[in-house]
């Protein structure tokens, strides 16, 4: 009796394990006789075990009743929250991934992101919002660099870069957004091209950068107020150990920015703040360090001339400057002291002196091809266009403007300094040769004896013209006072203005007293009164000791209407400085 009880019991929890809903007892019950039979009792055992299991044989899958107790079973188990903070790597590259690590991803919303489209148009109107600032400004004060496809697109292309770094910084850690060296681009954009629009640069990329890593307010911060100090204070760095002291000041904006914004939040304690603190003050140091690095490649690329650049072009080893030297060693005094009247009206007029020095070294750089053809340069072997035509001569010194900038670009010069020397004579007559044309009787028109131009377009371009006339021209003053200097170098000026060659450029009334007054102090220092020598020194003289008391002179030939013009000397030669 115990194992027919046994055997019905056993058969009765078999098929009951599996669940047996309405539709299915009829054949569970089926199963059971089957089951009896093959456990090969006999026939009245077999029996009684299919009778017990039949009658005890219930429905007992209730869907609803079965989805109420787990529920109450899932309510019985305390809940458990995991926290994700922002940043934080979910799943790494190459990780087994974890039924926990997906229920993570899938309440962060990686595995199904659903498109934000506010926060696109938002970043949509703050991009063109910050587009038409940049685009207003350069419209306004900068319009060359508009024109200009290489600058637009080295613009584009740099914030563009300290984008796509940010993207891939951002997500290494929480704090890796701070190192990401924002105020690199600013200063780049400073250096080669404008500090207003380096601090316009400044703003658009903290704000950008700030948006990749939903960090808005203390990222755009930092990356304006570094970038904005650094764009004042690299525009023509004269020194590459000047970018030291540029990286120092970024780094300490950045930081004093970092820990003032979070002091002002107080949800940080003191060595978390000066934790991201000091990644603040490595990017700053960063961003000096990579601009410094890509100045002088980039400034290749745009074409635009860098500081660095100048100071390399002004040493005298300079191979080009080397051969002025020997060649036209007149034409190489010339354009020395030329230079520093240039530097001088450059720094009162806001201009860059340093090109203009530059400038101003290479202006008669064409010179070296017929040295002897300018009297700088004959000393006594007599003046070369006694025995020439007018009109020979006069294309003699053109081409000393379009031979000089074919041997800038021979030695590969940038293209602001051939401009400068292509237009340092402007449009002016050959006064001198056009006269002597005329008393020779020959049929031509004033304008068949101006320089081929174009007039100056830049102010460094006409402060080179203004001082290479000055220059020349009071070296043949007679009243070298400081009243007649003062009134020479104006009627100087005043003679550019009437021929209106700085038409086209920047330069304003204001400019031009400030200019006048500049070159009239350097010409007044340069030509100051001498003390008469003693008898002593002039006994020595006449012994055969040369003693030059007259602080020399030059050959320029200039006046108020046109530096063309012979001044009276002892043996008039006609000159073009």
């Amino acid at each position: 009796m115990a194992t027919v009880l046994k055997s019905a019991g056993d058969i009765l929890q078999q098929l009951e394990s599996n669940g047996i809903k309405a539709d299915t007892l009829k054949s569970a019950q089926d199963s059971a006789q089957t089951r009896a039979a093959a456990l090969h009792l006999d026939s009245t055992a077999g029996s009684v075990v299919t009778t017990l299991v039949r009658a005890y044989l219930k429905v007992n899958f209730l869907p609803a009743e079965t989805a109420l107790k787990r529920q109450q079973a899932s309510d019985a188990v305390p809940p458990v929250f995991v926290t994700v903070a922002q940043g934080q790597t979910i799943i790494r590259y190459g990780d087994l991934v974890t039924p926990f690590q997906l229920e993570e991803a899938q309440a962060v919303g990686l595995l199904a992101p659903k498109t934000d489209w506010a926060r696109i148009l938002a970043v949509f109107m703050l991009v063109i919002i910050l587009f038409a600032v940049a685009l207003g400004y350069l419209m306004q004060f900068r319009p060359a660099i508009l024109r200009d496809p290489r600058q637009l697109g080295t613009l584009g292309g740099l914030m563009l870069l300290v984008l796509v770094v940010a993207k891939l910084v951002v997500p290494i850690s929480p704090n890796a957004q701070y190192l990401v060296p924002m105020a690199a681009v600013p200063l780049l954009v400073a250096a080669l091209m404008d500090p207003g629009l380096g601090i316009i640069v400044a703003l658009a990329v903290g704000l950008l950068t700030g948006i990749v890593a939903d960090n808005v307010l203390p990222l755009t911060l930092i990356g304006f107020l570094g970038g904005a100090i650094g764009s004042i204070y690299v525009h023509r760095l004269e020194r590459l150990g000047q970018w030291v002291s540029a990286g120092i000041l970024v780094a300490g904006a950045q930081f004093v920015t970092l820990v003032a914004l979070s002091l002002i939040e107080r949800h940080q304690s003191l060595d978390e703040i000066l934790s991201i603190g000091v990644l603040a003050v490595i990017s700053g140091l960063l961003s000096a360090l990579i601009a410094a690095g890509s100045l002088t490649f980039l400034g290749e690329i745009m074409r635009v001339i860098t500081p660095m650049k100048l100071l390399e072009l002004m040493t005298p080893n300079n191979p080009l400057l080397k051969r002025l030297m020997v060649s036209a060693p007149g034409t190489y005094n010339h354009s020395i002291v030329a230079a520093n009247l240039a530097e001088a009206a450059a720094e009162a007029v806001g201009a860059n002196p340093v090109l203009a020095r530059v400038g101003c070294y290479f202006h008669d750089i064409g010179k070296i091809r017929r040295p002897h053809f300018f009297v700088e340069n004959q000393a006594d072997i007599g003046n070369i266009h006694e025995n020439l035509s007018p009109t020979t001569s006069s294309d003699i010194l053109n081409a000393h403007v379009t031979e000089g900038v074919e041997l800038l670009k021979q030695y590969r010069f940038p293209t602001t300094i051939r401009e400068i020397v292509q237009q340092h004579q402007g449009t002016t007559v050959k006064r001198f040769f056009y006269r002597q044309a005329l008393e020779q009787g020959l049929d031509v028109r004033e304008d068949d004896f101006r320089y081929p131009g174009p007039r100056p377009r830049s102010k460094e371009a006409a402060i080179v013209m203004i001082a290479d006339t000055v220059e020349a021209s009071a070296r043949t003053l007679k009243d070298r006072s400081t009243e007649g200097i003062r009134d020479h170098v104006h009627r100087m000026i005043q003679g550019f203005v009437r021929d209106g060659q700085l038409d086209e450029c920047e330069l304003s009334f204001r400019d031009l007293r400030l200019m006048e007054e500049a070159m009239a102090n350097m010409v007044v220092s340069i030509y100051h009164a001498r003390i008469e020598y003693p008898a002593a020194m002039a006994d020595a003289a006449k012994g055969g000791v040369a003693v030059d008391t007259t602080g020399g002179g030059h050959d320029g030939t200039l006046d108020a209407d046109d530096k063309t013009i012979p001044l009276p000397r002892p043996a008039a030669r006609p000159s073009q400085s």
